[in-house]
């Protein structure tokens, strides 16, 4: 946290001069520098705490620090088919360090409390060392104000990816329904979409592989609604920034995006397409409503602010250090 004569003001999280310090390990390929590599750093450095962040880290000894390790979800244990061979061999990575890194942990931190009831049914010796400890949301989500109303033409918001757990290809079919009565109607899909080339183009869709912050901000500004309609997550940052927005949700009923869900959340069986292109339909005919909804919903999204996560972590890593 900024200390007063650093001048890291309100919005600092980290004062870099005072206590924080950069160290960049050689490159390697990641098996071998979360195995072989960070071990050994960790072991030369003897630090009070090592705390790994994206579901691996080391199985090897790491001399008197403790291991903190998060893990954001158990989709690595799913079976279902994955389009590339980098996903493939992540999988396959993280089921073989998982088990592992959960032996070697002293204290574990889940997103969710659904994540937290999947981890202990499925090893069940983590029960009493799991922290649920959320993912923040930028700040700018709750201090800017998108429009009240979206203006002509109607556009939705979509994360998609190769990944097929992300449903692009039924959040397609859905809008397609729609746009059959509504024409004017849009889709923004954020992410890398393999499938959608050039030649298969759909009307209404535009696909933006990557945006910024600013342009995200933006596009909710004059959306008339989130739809996130996913078959597993770990989490659901996009859900959380829409509702800070005051964005009107449309996502899948079932944790943890069910667990994140409010008042302006239109929740939707992820398998169904029909439903997915109602709930669009919906948000379109009584869009005034539910902006209402949306807006007053926003104080779901409160415990998600930086600086409260930052502090429940914060304590975490002073009680595991002491």
């Amino acid at each position: 946290l900024p200390s007063p004569a650093s001048g890291g003001g309100d919005g600092a999280l980290i004062d870099a001069r005072e206590n924080w310090r950069w160290r960049r390990l050689r490159p390697a390929p990641y098996p071998l520098w979360e195995q072989v590599a960070l071990p050994r750093y960790v072991r030369g450095q003897s630090p009070a705490l090592l705390h790994s962040t994206g579901n691996t880290g080391p199985v090897s000894r790491l001399g008197p620090a403790r291991f903190l390790l998060t893990v954001h979800d158990l989709i690595f244990l799913e079976t279902r088919p994955l389009r590339s061979w980098r996903q493939r061999l992540g999988r396959l990575y993280r089921r073989l360090v998982v088990p592992a890194a959960l032996r070697r942990a002293g204290w574990i931190i889940v997103d969710a409390e659904a994540t937290r009831t999947q981890l202990v049914e499925r090893y069940p010796s983590v029960a009493n060392r799991v922290s649920v400890i959320g993912i923040p949301i930028a700040e700018r989500f709750f201090t800017e104000r998108p429009t009240a109303a979206a203006p002509p033409p109607p556009t939705f918001v979509a994360f998609g990816g190769i990944d097929p757990r992300k449903n692009v290809d039924r959040i397609l079919r859905a809008f397609a329904t729609v746009r059959a009565t509504q024409p004017s109607t849009e889709l923004i899909l954020i992410g890398t979409q393999g499938q959608l080339d050039g030649s298969r183009a759909r009307d209404g869709v535009r696909v933006r592989p990557y945006i910024t912050e600013d342009e995200l901000l933006e596009l909710y500004g004059s959306a008339s609604g989130l739809v996130y309609p996913s078959l597993s997550e770990g989490f659901g940052v996009p859900i959380l920034e829409a509702t800070a927005l005051g964005v009107p949700v449309i996502t899948s009923d079932r944790d943890p995006m069910r667990e994140l869900a409010s008042e302006g959340t239109i929740l939707v069986d992820p398998e169904n397409t029909q439903a997915i292109a109602a709930a669009m339909t919906a948000l379109l005919r009584d869009a005034d409503r539910y902006r209402q909804l949306a807006g007053q919903a926003r104080r779901r999204a409160e415990p998600f602010r930086p600086r409260r996560i930052a502090q429940e972590v914060a304590e975490l890593y002073l009680r595991l250090a002491g």
